[in-house]
């Protein structure tokens, strides 16, 4: 059976990958010991059958360091993720409002191609998943995340970010703060 999530990410690896080997894309040093730090809106998918909802967020805040020289053809960061999303809708006739909060320890590669202004990047995470609703009751999971992404820095400490991937949000993007 075909997966779209999955497919989406295969094109957008072969894309990325496509882009770098010709040079049209190219990255912004990700520097050793900077520290970042990203606020964005994605979208949220939940598994749950819940009729005539809507969900609000995932807002999402994102902190990463630097955390070595070059390794290769680009550098390493780890960080954190922090996810809140509400939503809203019934099932079977009975309300099942509720939320989820979503913490997540995350391992970046920054490729290192010395073109201002940009920076692109991929990465794994895994964490926790508090969930809480009217009906279904409180849950916890243990999601798993793998992402890519890309920075463009309009000054030295700010710019906007987006993220395509598999975990807390499939999209999300936002500003991005550099101190």
């Amino acid at each position: 059976m075909y997966d779209p999530i999955l497919g989406s990410m295969k094109k957008l690896i072969v894309t990325l990958f496509c882009l770098l080997s010709t040079g049209l894309i190219q990255a912004q040093e990700f520097e050793n010991k900077g520290n970042y730090a990203t606020f964005g809106l994605g979208n949220e998918f939940f598994s749950s059958p819940v009729d005539n909802s809507f969900a609000v967020g995932s807002f999402i805040f994102n902190y990463e360091r630097g955390i070595s020289e070059v390794i290769g053809i680009g550098r390493i960061g780890i960080g954190a993720t922090v996810g809140y999303s509400y939503f809203s809708g019934s099932y079977e006739g009975i309300s099942a409002d509720g939320s989820k909060l979503t913490v997540i320890a995350r391992g970046t590669y920054h490729f290192e191609f010395n073109v201002p202004k940009m920076d692109v990047y991929a990465g794994v995470g895994a964490g926790g998943q508090f969930s809480n609703s009217d009906y279904f009751g409180r849950k916890f999971k243990m999601p798993h995340q793998i992402f890519a992404g890309i920075r463009y820095f309009f000054k030295p400490t700010f710019g906007v970010y987006g993220e395509f991937g598999h975990g807390s949000s499939v999209l999300n993007g936002g500003v991005v703060i550099s101190f």
